[in-house]
């Protein structure tokens, strides 16, 4: 009996060990600094302690895009930083030609983030799950990152391009205040 419950957790844990690989939990951050945008960004905001609304608000966005014939969107999500107490951003990144169909679009909000540099890392897409696995990932090599260069606090943004994730951060420099 022993035997069987020692074979049945080695399965478990060598399928666990498994299936992260997979996921891309043992792949190292490569972080560089590019410039990325304009984008033009269809959103809804969503508040901080509400992330369980992440993927009804996308799924439902989505459909409504497609709906208006928007096409070749992106999901694109800004989060704030936590103490910044402002809502994250949920939306989709829209090309450029497909603007002029956003004009009646009233049920989301509309605006381009103008082109700018970020910090940039890209992890592997594999399912939902990929955004989890590669949030623990990522956020801790961005965070060193922007530690190691003086960069402050910035949101953090997701953008899904299919097979990967891109994982973004405005290069923000970390201005010390100076006061009583």
């Amino acid at each position: 009996m022993l035997l069987r419950v020692g074979v049945v957790l080695v399965f478990c844990c060598a399928t666990a060990l498994l299936y992260l690989t997979y996921m891309g939990a043992w792949r190292s951050v490569a972080i560089a600094e590019r410039e990325e945008g304009p984008f033009v960004f269809v959103y809804r905001e969503v508040q901080h302690a509400d992330q369980g609304q992440v993927g009804t608000v996308t799924t439902d966005l989505h459909g409504q895009l497609d709906a208006a014939g928007v096409s070749g969107i992106r999901p694109f999500d800004i989060f704030q930083p936590a103490a910044a107490k402002q809502p994250d951003e949920i939306g989709f990144v829209v090309p450029e030609s497909e603007k002029a169909k956003l004009i009646s679009f009233n049920d989301a909000k509309v605006r381009i983030i103008p082109r700018q540099r970020y910090m940039a890392t890209e992890f592997p897409f594999k399912n939902r799950l990929s955004f989890i696995v590669g949030y623990f990932k990522v956020n801790p090599a961005l965070t060193k990152y922007r530690e190691q260069r003086s960069y402050g606090p910035a949101l953090a943004i997701a953008r899904n391009d299919g097979e990967q994730i891109t994982y973004l951060q405005p290069m923000v420099l970390n201005v010390p205040t100076v006061g009583p």
